[in-house]
């Protein structure tokens, strides 16, 4: 899942293999430079490939500092080529086009027990993420948690903040409320 930052990669790399977890995929959700700066340096300690939509993936392999916020945050992103979300055999797991924080943000969803991991589309006790950055749409992000709101989710792992262990369905709903005043 999503990278952190370039200084975080050796931490989570370490992190990672003294888990014992060998994870098959990094899946960047959307081009921000707090998910993605540290994947080329990630992908590389742990030997894996990255995968995004293609609307994330393309400003990430051109190292574009601009849409991803690395120059606002006086950071470099490294270029790293970015494969098809669509490529990536994710067993069961479902990519849910959630636009609105990105153009090409998406979440992860694991319909066997209601598992979503929205990136920074939503977050837990009615958060979402912003609008107001390069590519992002207040319109669509208002979509993108109607079609949330429209799947049972139990769980929720979103890229920021407490996750949520059940009824996650009823975060999902107040994120939708806390936006009905921007409407």
């Amino acid at each position: 899942m999503d990278a952190g930052l370039d200084d975080d990669a050796e931490r989570v790399a370490s992190f990672v293999k003294n888990k014992g977890v060998s994870p098959e995929a990094l899946v960047l959700t959307h081009r921000h430079v707090d998910h993605v700066g540290g994947a080329a340096r990630l992908a590389r300690l742990l030997d894996i490939s990255a995968y995004s939509t293609p609307q994330e993936a393309e400003p990430v392999c051109r190292g574009d500092g601009i849409s991803t916020g690395a120059l606002l945050f006086g950071c470099k992103l490294e270029k790293l080529d970015v494969k098809d979300i669509r490529d990536w055999d994710c067993n069961e797991w479902s990519i849910l086009k959630t636009p609105g924080h990105t153009e090409g943000s998406f979440c992860l969803y694991f319909q066997k027990d209601g598992t979503l991991i929205s990136g920074d589309t939503v977050f837990a006790d009615g958060g979402v993420g912003r609008w107001d950055l390069p590519t992002g749409s207040l319109k669509e992000l208002v979509q993108s948690l109607n079609t949330l709101a429209n799947i049972p989710v139990n769980r929720l792992y979103p890229g920021h903040g407490r996750w949520v262990e059940s009824d996650a369905s009823y975060h999902i709903a107040m994120s939708q409320k806390s936006l009905g005043g921007y409407r």
